[in-house]
């Protein structure tokens, strides 16, 4: 079982959101991290500059060395985020522009499915099912290698942060998806083909067999949210904890899903790289079902969680310039001084989507 806590915070207040912080990361034993370097990472959009401030502020009191963050996607306005950061004496490194470290991808054990529904068992069968239970078992990965950015490879821990939010391409904008950020480009255009083989999640979840021991704990910036068209969502929540997986999981159900609707939360289970599925954690702190009934029926790309929808290009603007580069088959392309979209390279992992809806339409 894993732990998930949660703390209802209604505001961004330095004052208020120093205590809550400290309530929602009280489990966390920082004897172990003092003079240690760590590194905080985070995807688009970006957490709440306050959070960040606080979040570097409440370490270095807890006697960490140094406080560093990171990511490898930087569109026009997260520029505009790390050049406030940055003015303010905060490191932030964009991991495209620094070297990267080449890592082997473990394999993962993997039981073979078996299931014998709820009828009772017989002498004999409980036999097999034992015997099924030490058996089986057979090694699976679907990328050799990876590159993670130097700076989250030297650092001690690492905290990913991110905001609560849906995803166009992978249901949640959770903590494995978040890893398409801190990958290069050929690399995640590798994981992205691999929804044409209905193996992304799986690739995914190599990325964080890499990086899981480093993890220190994972922090969501739910204060506020990005789950509609029109405005930020203030839900007043912070989570946290030290299983990612637990973290997508009540992502997951807070906005909607069953925790199993999402792959890489049943996978990752299987694969035991953690706690995915919902039955396997402990809620600690806010009332969940009351919260649930708050978030549900916000999902911002809820028409993409069907049939893959090609996207459309509804604004030529210079964000274009930074988008296509993102895109793994080169499907955004540009003619005659105007972005089209190729349909012949177009997969529909609808990256471009996430990355920015305002100009690809959601």
């Amino acid at each position: 079982m894993s732990t998930v806590r949660i703390v209802e915070e209604v505001q961004y207040n330095k004052e208020s959101l120093r205590k809550k912080l400290i309530e929602v990361l009280d489990w966390v034993n920082f004897d172990e991290i003092k003079d240690k370097n760590i590194l905080v990472f985070f995807d688009f959009p970006t957490p709440d500059n306050l959070v960040i401030y606080e979040l570097k502020n409440f370490l270095k009191e807890k006697g960490v060395a140094k406080v560093e963050f990171g990511t490898s996607i930087l569109t026009h306005k997260q520029r505009e985020l790390i050049s406030n950061l940055l003015e303010n004496g905060i490191t932030v490194h964009d991991f495209r522009n620094e070297p990267y470290e080449e890592f082997a991808v473990d394999l993962k054990s993997k039981k073979n499915e078996h299931y014998f529904g709820y009828k009772m068992l017989s002498p004999a069968q409980y036999q097999a099912e034992k015997a099924f239970e030490n058996s089986d078992i057979f090694k699976v990965r679907t990328l050799k290698k990876v590159y993670i950015p130097e700076a989250i490879a030297n650092s001690d821990y690492i905290i990913p942060i991110i905001k609560i939010k849906d995803s166009p391409v992978g249901k949640i904008g959770g903590f494995i998806n978040s890893l398409l950020y801190i990958v290069p480009t050929n690399i995640r255009s590798e994981i992205l083909l691999k929804n044409l083989s209905m193996k992304f999640a799986d690739s995914l979840l190599d990325v964080y067999g890499v990086i899981k021991k480093s993890v220190l704990f994972g922090l969501v910036d739910a204060v506020n949210g990005d789950l509609t068209h029109t405005e930020e969502d203030n839900f007043g929540l912070l989570l946290s904890s030290n299983d990612l997986l637990a973290l997508d999981s009540v992502i997951s159900v807070l906005v909607g899903f069953r925790s199993s609707d999402i792959e890489s939360n049943k996978l990752g289970s299987v694969y035991d790289l953690g706690h995915g599925l919902l039955k396997e954690i402990v809620i600690d702190g806010a009332d969940f079902l009351k919260l649930r009934k708050e978030l549900t029926k916000k999902l911002k790309f809820s028409k993409f969680f069907g049939k893959k929808v090609t996207p459309s290009i509804l604004e030529q603007t210079k964000e274009l310039d930074t988008i296509s580069l993102f895109c793994p088959t080169g499907a955004i392309i540009k003619e005659d001084s105007q972005y089209k979209i190729d349909k012949s390279k177009c997969i529909n992992c609808n990256f471009c989507v996430e990355l920015s809806p305002e100009i690809f339409g959601s």
